[in-house]
């Protein structure tokens, strides 16, 4: 069996698993959950960026509320606009952190400070690197250009490294959470790959367990199936790997899961 036919393979079998062991699950219900709409304008694209801290810190976002404190947040960063923070902080993230400090009345401890100035750099670094290319529908033409694999890796370390504003006070996003957010705007060749997804690949022995690795091999499959199938994206591959192993159809609880994520891959075995 070649990789190709392996893919398609996996692919298939995915969307059959879902629709055979989902009741009252139907094709058109499906396609519900492979929508994700891109952002109409910059400082939508850019909210983004400001929501991303929730991730980002998840372990400790009750200690740093970052919940309790968006609505300041986005205030405190001219609504969430990126000329304002282009205008008002340019390359100074320390300022833009002063800023929090003083109005989120944030304590003096070391993982506070460490943590609320990555958070800055990283607000100044994206502003920036959104700014100069004005509006959305420019981001989204520059960003389509990146179409096979390597070249999304491409693009996930060039927003990387646009996530540091100062490049000697943090390491930025890092490429899990630089591939979520390009997947929250609307890129449907982008995912984060989660813990049943991770289990899918690793235990199917198709790469080792690593962001980067997982990542690579849900692009391999989608772009190798796309070939034949246009409505193939990494995106939609994940999202169905994440609904079998959730059995979460948050959008239709009347709906009733009766699979499982070791039945799918035991099934799906025999298969490749």
């Amino acid at each position: 069996m070649t990789e190709q036919e392996r893919n398609k393979i996996i692919y298939q079998f995915a969307q059959k698993y879902l629709l055979d062991n989902a009741e009252g699950l139907t094709r058109e219900i499906l396609e519900e959950y492979f929508q994700n709409p891109r952002k109409d304008t910059l400082d939508d694209i850019f909210g983004m960026v400001l929501s991303s801290a929730v991730d980002w810190h998840k372990p400790k976002t009750k200690v740093l509320q970052y919940e309790f404190r968006k609505e300041k947040i986005r205030k405190l960063t001219g609504n969430g606009s990126v000329s304002y923070v282009v205008r008002t902080f340019g390359n100074k993230p320390d300022t833009l952190y002063e800023v929090f400090r003083e109005k989120l009345l944030l304590d003096d401890k070391k993982f506070v400070i460490d943590t609320w100035r990555s958070y800055s750099n990283c607000i100044c670094g994206m502003a920036k690197y959104l700014n100069k290319f004005g509006t959305s529908r420019n981001v989204y033409a520059y960003f389509d250009k990146f179409q096979s694999p390597e070249e999304k890796f491409a693009l996930i370390d060039e927003v990387h490294n646009a996530s540091r504003c100062d490049k000697t006070r943090s390491s930025g996003w890092g490429f899990a959470l630089t591939a979520n957010f390009l997947k929250d705007i609307g890129m449907m060749g982008y995912c984060k790959p989660d813990r049943y997804v991770m289990k899918v690949l690793t235990t199917l022995d198709i790469c080792a367990k690593a962001d980067a690795e997982a990542f690579r091999a849900l692009s391999m499959i989608a772009y190798s199936v796309r070939k034949e199938d246009e409505t193939a994206t990494v995106f939609k591959l994940d999202r169905m790997l994440w609904l079998i192993g959730s059995g979460d159809f948050y959008k239709h609880p009347e709906i009733k899961w009766k699979g499982n994520l070791d039945d799918f891959i035991e099934k799906l075995k025999w298969k490749i």
